[in-house]
């Protein structure tokens, strides 16, 4: 039903990074929740509706739950987009890497490695890891 909705997607990213802290939390997680069990069609859906622009605000966020969260909805967009690029030669490695490149959130993610909290150290070096190459 999310997925469907007019214009909901666009609007949620924008809040997600313009609004202030509180608005943009909620804008993120309300991103996030259409992602738990799509199909790697309406993650690509998503994608084109530039979700991955909303978490890599959130990626910047000083609370670690935020970054966490942004992290693993990266994650499993990108988990989608291997699906993807699996039924689909041209695609690949992954369907949504031009997508993280054009945003800089593998620079970002990376950066993550070193952050203070140790959670978003080893999330960020999961992604890297099965995802980025490193």
């Amino acid at each position: 039903a999310v997925l469907e909705a007019e214009g909901l997607i666009p609007a949620l990213v924008e809040l997600s990074s313009t609004a202030d802290f509180n608005i943009r939390q909620e804008a993120m997680w309300a991103l996030s929740n259409p992602l738990e069990d799509a199909t790697p069609e309406q993650v690509a859906h998503l994608v084109q509706q530039d979700c991955l622009r909303g978490f890599g605000t959130a990626l910047a966020a000083s609370e670690p739950t935020v970054v966490l969260c942004a992290l693993e909805r990266v994650g499993h967009v990108l988990d989608k987009g291997a699906q993807l690029a699996k039924l689909n030669v041209a695609l690949a490695p992954n369907a949504f890497h031009g997508y993280l490149n054009q945003l800089q959130l593998a620079e970002k993610i990376t950066a993550l490695t070193e952050h203070p909290h140790a959670e978003v150290q080893n999330k960020a070096r999961e992604v890297v890891q099965l995802h980025l190459g490193a």
